[in-house]
């Protein structure tokens, strides 16, 4: 393993995925983490699950680690098993204190200090099929929508509004897309919008005390006019607000801020989550399980029973949703 230490944009919608695409062989050469922590804790364990899925999906793809002056020093102590997973080992000097931050710090920079392309994908992103064509749709960076669950594309958040016009940045902006599986060619335009994501959660970060990433990567999109390709659903799937876009999925999204850092109930990353707690390995015959019943181990009642408001009632959103799911049924 190899350790190094480094101290109105125009957009193309991917609509679906060709039948050439299905052609493509171990395209991904690249995939890239980001952990800060104790080396123990839960964003470790997924880290853990999700870089054993990209490895067994691409055996021969380089797999980066990118962590912070603590967490590579609490890696160390630990044994970590990514240790031995993470093809190499990259630390951020962040001189912070709070872990959350310290991934953002880490995340913002990683375009800056990685050399080649990559597919990022957040801990809580497993991937369970391959997914090639994310490097292949002939833009500079590829990444999904994000908040689709309002039935309402193209959607750019008000609390998202409220940061950026509070850090005395430009918003509401034509798109909002989700950080969390992000593929980067590396170009000069891709390290001058790195150069701009960092400076700009800096500055969000400053002016609002808000560390999260997503305002200051959509407003330096914005700002540099990057060409983005617009990824299907199955290749950023978020199950946890969206649980039937589970079906023929790529990569299977979590958003565990969301939900408020526990896996979702009866999820496969919850049953993954308790295997490795327990044993230290992947439940391979679990994941096999999740292609061909992906919404969990799979009833409507775990389906449903998880989107009833304090009530009881499904809320007005979800009873959208789920009408769009049984017409594509």
């Amino acid at each position: 393993m190899e350790f190094r230490y480094a101290g109105h944009a125009g957009y193309t919608q991917t609509s679906r995925v060709s039948r050439a695409s299905k052609l493509l062989y171990n395209v991904i050469k690249q995939i890239c983490y980001v952990l800060t922590g104790t080396g123990t804790d839960l964003y470790a364990q997924m880290t853990c699950i999700s870089a054993s899925l990209s490895r067994r999906l691409y055996p021969d793809a380089k797999i980066v680690l990118l962590v912070d002056e603590v967490t590579n020093l609490n890696l160390a102590k630990c044994q970590s098993p990514l240790l031995a997973l993470a093809s190499q080992i990259i630390c951020v000097e962040t001189g912070m204190a709070n872990a959350a931050v310290r991934s953002r710090f880490v995340k913002t920079s990683m375009r800056q200090v990685l050399d080649g392309e990559f597919v990022f994908l957040d801990a809580d992103a497993l991937p369970i099929r391959k997914f090639d064509e994310i490097a292949k749709t002939g833009a500079q960076m590829a990444a999904a929508l994000d908040l689709d669950e309002d039935c309402n594309r193209p959607l750019f958040p008000e609390f998202a509004v409220e940061k950026l016009r509070a850090s005395g940045l430009p918003a509401p902006l034509p798109q909002y897309f989700n950080s969390g599986v992000i593929f980067m060619a590396d170009t000069p335009g891709m390290r001058a919008f790195g150069q701009e994501w960092h400076a700009r959660w800096q500055q969000i970060f400053a002016t609002t005390s808000d560390h999260r990433d997503q305002f200051s990567f959509n407003s330096a999109l914005a700002a540099t006019g990057l060409q983005v390709s617009v990824l299907p659903d199955l290749f950023n799937a978020t199950v946890y607000i969206s649980p039937w876009k589970a079906r023929n999925a790529r990569i299977l999204h979590y958003w565990m801020n969301a939900a408020d850092g526990r896996a979702p109930e009866n999820s496969l990353l919850a049953h993954l989550l308790k295997t490795w707690h327990a044993t230290a390995q992947i439940d391979w015959q679990a994941v096999e399980r999740a292609k061909q019943r992906p919404l969990s181990f799979n009833t409507w009642r775990e389906i449903l029973m998880p989107l009833l408001g304090p009530r009881g009632r499904i809320p007005r959103k979800w009873l959208v949703n789920l009408r769009r799911f049984s017409a594509h049924s």
